[in-house]
């Protein structure tokens, strides 16, 4: 992005020697500070790749290698077939989860007194902000960053519903 190509001019002029970059965060501290308006937009742009365009969602580059000691069984082709069937679908885009996951810490708000609801409201709470500091402190936009987001999103839906029929069922005895 232009935030990088911005760094590595600036790095030289910094004083930093080749050596150096690596060793300190000071160049980048520097380029931040000299662009924040360029970092931001770096740091949109990687959001959006992470958050809605197709990712690495397993690492089958050398599962089909003829050396891999498990890419060419016969069990393990069909998975290799499902992953590149469902990789390129909404269903592996962090954005979906991020959005089920907000909605259903909605749902949980209104049932957070009963133990599922409160269940459902801290994961789901603690998955969006896991999935919201990538924007500050992420470095890669593959989609195991967001296995936590998956898991809240289904685990937190399911005590949500635990709750509203443990509420239901309370309203009705009373």
């Amino acid at each position: 992005t232009r935030f990088f190509a911005r760094l590595r001019r600036l790095q030289p002029v910094a004083g930093f020697a080749e050596s150096e970059r690596g060793a300190g965060s000071a160049p980048w501290r520097h380029a931040v500070a000299v662009h924040p308006l360029a970092y931001l937009g770096h740091r949109a742009t990687f959001m959006g790749q992470f958050l809605a365009r197709s990712n690495l969602v397993l690492p089958v580059w050398d599962w089909l290698d003829p050396g891999a000691a498990y890419g060419w069984r016969p069990y393990f082709r069909p998975l290799v077939a499902l992953h590149d069937a469902l990789q390129p679908t909404v269903l592996f885009r962090p954005g979906l989860w991020l959005v089920l996951a907000v909605a259903v810490g909605v749902l949980a708000w209104r049932v957070r007194s009963t133990p599922a609801g409160a269940f459902a409201l801290g994961v789901t709470t603690s998955a969006v902000v896991y999935v919201m500091t990538f924007f500050v402190v992420g470095v890669a936009a593959d989609f195991r960053y967001a296995y936590w987001c998956v898991l809240a999103a289904l685990a937190g839906a399911v005590a949500v519903g635990v709750a509203h029929h443990y509420r239901r069922a309370t309203l009705q005895s009373d």
